[in-house]
């Protein structure tokens, strides 16, 4: 199968393997301020495990309810199309330094489905950590709450997710947006699926 674009990262199911860093490193938009993050993603038994750092500093976390705006505080975020070949819908998981979230699911930009999730730490298994070298998340996603979302599908060696990995900060002292897979828009605009890199389950 040809791959849409050149970003293709191999995430691995095997416990013992080892999961390499996906640089987030890319600012289409000629932003001055590029802070160094990184992302790294595992499948592992029935849940997809995400973790992320940053170099950013200093941060903005004023956000504290979900499924507010966290994307003008620091912000890293995942945007995860899970079973491209059965539906073109993707998740958005936008995550501010003190861990709240925003959660969201749609194939597009607009009419977006905001996704309530009273206990989301719990059923993310999410964490943050704010030190004086920047910030980290880890989550974990389980695959029971996507097939909920978007219909039942198998995640085996070969197959394979569309997705991407940003990081920005509308409202901070120095706004940014980063990501792994280029986009090609005048703008910020992370809300383009056709540019998502390719997720292949090793």
């Amino acid at each position: 199968m040809k791959h849409p674009t050149p970003f293709c990262y191999h995430a691995p199911s095997d416990q013992d393997q080892t999961a390499e860093r996906i640089p987030v490193n890319t600012f289409p938009w000629l932003c001055h301020y590029r802070p160094q993050t990184f992302a790294s993603l595992r499948l592992r038994d029935d849940r997809l495990v995400i973790s992320m750092t940053t170099d950013e500093w200093p941060l903005r976390a004023v956000v504290t309810s979900p499924n507010g705006p966290v994307y003008t505080d620091s912000c890293m975020e995942f945007f995860l199309m899970p079973a491209p070949r059965l539906s073109r819908a993707y998740v958005n998981f936008e995550i501010n330094p003190w861990g709240v979230p925003l959660i969201e699911i749609g194939d597009q930009r607009e009419n977006r489905k905001r996704l309530i999730i009273p206990e989301y730490r719990s059923l993310l298994s999410l964490s943050s950590r704010i030190d004086r070298d920047g910030w980290t998340l880890a989550y974990q996603i389980p695959l029971s709450f996507l097939k909920g979302l978007v219909g039942d599908f198998d995640l085996e060696r070969g197959d394979e997710m569309r997705a991407n990995f940003y990081k920005c900060g509308d409202s901070t002292e120095h706004p940014h947006y980063g990501c792994w897979a280029t986009i090609d828009r005048p703008t910020p605009n992370f809300h383009v699926p056709e540019s998502f890199g390719t997720l292949v389950i090793d």
